[in-house]
C-alpha cells in the first residue's frame, strides 16, 4: 500500500537554509554535498530554499554546459531528484523549485513513498 505524506507530517524537511540541510545530510551519513561528489559531477548548489524542502543545483552536462535540476530535501538527510525534468535555464529551474515548494506546503503535491516520488495530490483523488 502507497503512503502518502503531506507537510507537516511529511518526510521533507523544513529548513530555514540549505547549510542547516548539507549539516543534516552530512550527520546522517549521506555524501550528496561532500566535496568529491560534487567535484565528480561538477555541482554547484544554489541557496536559495523553497518551501523549506527544495533548491537547485547545476550540474556539468556531457556536452561541457550546465544542467540545472530542482533537489528536494528530506528529514532523514537524503536527497531526491526532482522527477519533472533537467533544465537548461537557470530561471525555468527555480521557476519550477518555486511552485513545487508552494505545492508540497499546500498539499497539492505529495510524497510517494512506494515509487520515491512527488505526485499531484489531485492524480489520487
Amino acid at each position: 500500500m502507497t503512503t502518502l505524506h503531506t507537510i507537516p507530517n511529511s518526510p521533507f524537511s523544513q529548513y530555514r537554509t540549505v547549510q542547516h540541510f548539507i549539516r543534516e545530510n552530512k550527520a546522517n551519513g549521506y555524501h550528496f554535498f561532500s566535496p568529491d561528489t560534487m567535484r565528480m559531477w561538477g555541482t554547484r548548489i544554489n541557496h536559495e530554499l523553497y518551501g523549506g524542502c527544495v533548491f537547485v543545483t547545476s550540474d556539468r552536462s556531457y556536452d561541457g554546459g550546465r544542467a540545472y535540476s530542482v533537489r528536494i530535501t528530506c528529514k532523514d538527510g537524503s536527497v531526491h531528484t526532482s522527477k519533472l525534468g533537467k533544465y537548461n535555464s537557470r530561471a525555468t529551474a527555480h521557476k519550477v523549485a518555486k511552485q513545487l515548494g508552494r505545492d508540497l506546503l499546500s498539499g497539492a503535491m505529495v510524497w510517494d513513498s512506494t515509487n520515491y516520488k512527488v505526485v499531484s495530490n489531485t492524480l489520487l483523488k
